[in-house]
């Protein structure tokens, strides 16, 4: 774990999320609703959703505390209904330098990592919003992701904040919280940071009422069988040779989008089922390439075989299959690539400029 972007949070960080929940659950406007509309949420609820959030914002600050030698202050400010739909202020609010507080130079975005993430970005809305109010800022707005994490061999549910805090507060030979993960295993890391330039020159906006696509091929199984024959139901199209432009149908509908375009070179079989023709799959004859500026590059072995369709991520949740904002996203395989190509700064590089410049 790089110690340089990582910080272990202290009992005075814990606290000050719970007393952050505390506030906002007394505040009178906050009706302390769940997400789903199944009833009000009590405070042990709003500690569960917006704590983390919180812990993630002292970590990422501190971080950047340490890097550049400054006070990083983040807004603790309890906000009225209304106010939120007016609050753009940036999540690092002020800078103590030499005891003295000034506003940051930059606008800092923290935004949650994990592991499974395919898609990084921010709504449209929300730059719009940047763009309107803080113009000055506008070349100078940063987006860091930060993973919580805990340094322990505790499971699942024993990987708790709040159990931590309350076994690290509660003396009681009564009560027992010796389960949960101490208070110094919690930690924060830094994995990604690039700048609102970079996403909307490398990234793309992907509009409302348009599908989640998945970002990555499904592995396909089932094509030949062991005597090299086709199994039943699939039937081959063509043989892809050399360089070419190929197309992915979007399920269910089959049509062809603007990320289902690809650039492929290699040697592939492209084949599709009989009862959907708009299922297609890619039997590779010798290592091959697919790639487009929307999820970047993947490289095939002779042998492998993949779905070749665009899949969205939305199809069989409850609710609507589109998404119901405007946003600007690159996916998280292009973003690898670009840094690795040097067209995104390396993230040790990016959190000294960001710890420089604020």
């Amino acid at each position: 774990m790089s110690e340089e972007l990582t910080y272990a949070f202290t009992k005075e960080d814990i606290k000050e999320v719970i007393n952050f929940c505390k506030s906002y659950h007394l505040e009178e406007t906050k009706k302390g609703a769940g997400r789903t509309g199944s009833g009000p949420r009590g405070f042990g609820g709003e500690i569960d959703a917006f704590g983390p959030g919180k812990l993630r914002e002292i970590g990422i600050s501190k971080i950047i505390s340490k890097l550049s030698g400054k006070d990083c202050l983040i807004d603790n400010e309890i906000y009225s209904n209304y106010k939120v739909g007016q609050n753009v202020n940036a999540d690092i609010i002020k800078i103590k330098d030499n005891n003295i507080e000034r506003d940051p130079n930059l606008y800092v975005e923290i935004k949650p990592f994990f592991q499974n993430d395919e898609w990084y970005g921010m709504r449209a809305d929300q730059i719009e919003s940047i763009e309107r109010k803080h113009r000055d800022k506008l070349n100078n707005t940063y987006l860091i992701y930060g993973e919580i994490l805990y340094d322990d061999k505790k499971n699942r549910k024993e990987r708790d904040f709040l159990g931590a805090f309350l076994k690290s507060v509660l003396v009681d030979e009564n009560y027992s919280f010796e389960e949960f993960s101490n208070i110094t295993d919690i930690k924060c890391k830094i994995h990604y940071a690039f700048s609102l330039k970079d996403l909307k020159s490398l990234g793309h906006l992907y509009p409302k009422e348009t599908i989640i696509p998945e970002t990555r091929f499904r592995i396909a199984k089932q094509i030949f069988n062991k005597s090299g024959k086709l199994w039943k139901g699939k039937r081959k199209i063509k043989h892809i040779s050399g360089e070419k432009n190929i197309k992915a149908n979007t399920l269910p509908n089959g049509k062809v989008l603007d990320y289902g375009k690809f650039k492929f070179n290699g040697k592939a079989i492209l084949i599709v089922d009989n009862k959907n023709k708009h299922k297609q799959y890619l039997f590779f004859e010798d290592k091959s390439i697919l790639e487009n500026k929307y999820f970047g590059t993947f490289k095939f072995q002779k042998g492998e075989a993949v779905s070749f369709n665009i899949r969205n991520k939305l199809e069989g949740f409850q609710g609507s299959n589109v998404k119901g904002i405007d946003d600007w996203w690159i996916s998280r395989n292009r973003l690898d690539q670009l840094i690795d190509e040097g067209k995104f700064k390396k993230i040790h590089t990016i959190m000294k400029d960001i710890a420089t410049k604020i």
